[in-house]
């Protein structure tokens, strides 16, 4: 039997609680941000337009293979974002692995096509350092803004992830409007930025996911 002073104690601390609506599934949360960068990578790209080779370098191995890659990365670090914003997900934080592996495996095959082809140094930052950056803006604005609404212990890898989600998204995108292959261009001018960001937003990343 419960004693007065205690039913008392319980009625002062539970007096002001009401129902709330539970949050739905870290990954259906994530859909309307998926969607939404999907439609405006579409317009970005059509607003750039097509590279004019893109039907002949689609029928090429490395291609499809560096565009599979990236898109893996964006599509595995958005999931792992999703889940470990959630505070009671630590064990997701593993999954980060997956994404993490595509974008060293990526980086690593255009290290070697640096070092085992003979390309000429042409960097060109007009289109493609503008486009990349319309790319990526909006969806990690938008993909910041959803995840805030959860409650990370873990920021700095959720900066992380967000960078390779974008990023992956953005280079893919940028593959099939810059007609540059060269390992030089892609890397400075294509995969740079990101990593920079990544490093930036790392350092701030206790102020964009705080509580």
């Amino acid at each position: 039997m419960i004693c007065p002073k205690t039913k008392n104690l319980i009625g002062e601390l539970t007096d002001e609680l009401s129902s709330c609506k539970p949050m739905c599934r870290p990954t259906l949360r994530l859909l309307p941000w998926g969607l939404f960068s999907l439609a405006y990578s579409f317009a970005v790209t059509l607003f750039i337009g097509v590279r004019d080779d893109l039907s002949a370098r689609l029928a090429e191995a490395d291609f499809i293979f560096e565009m599979a890659l990236a898109l893996l990365t964006s599509l595995s670090a958005s999931i792992v974002s999703a889940w470990i914003s959630v505070p009671d997900n630590c064990g997701k934080k593993a999954n980060a692995n997956i994404p993490t592996t595509l974008a060293a495996i990526l980086i690593l095959w255009y290290t070697i096509k640096l070092f085992t082809n003979d390309y000429s140094l042409h960097l060109h930052i007009d289109h493609c350092l503008e486009g990349g950056l319309l790319l990526a803006l909006m969806p990690i604005t938008a993909l910041i803004l959803t995840l805030r609404k959860g409650a990370t212990c873990s920021p700095r890898l959720m900066c992380a992830m967000n960078i390779l989600a974008v990023g992956g998204l953005s280079f893919a995108i940028m593959r099939l409007v810059c007609s540059d292959d060269t390992p030089y261009h892609a890397g400075v001018i294509q995969i740079m930025p990101f990593l920079i960001a990544a490093l930036i937003m790392s350092l701030a990343s206790r102020k964009i996911y705080k509580w």
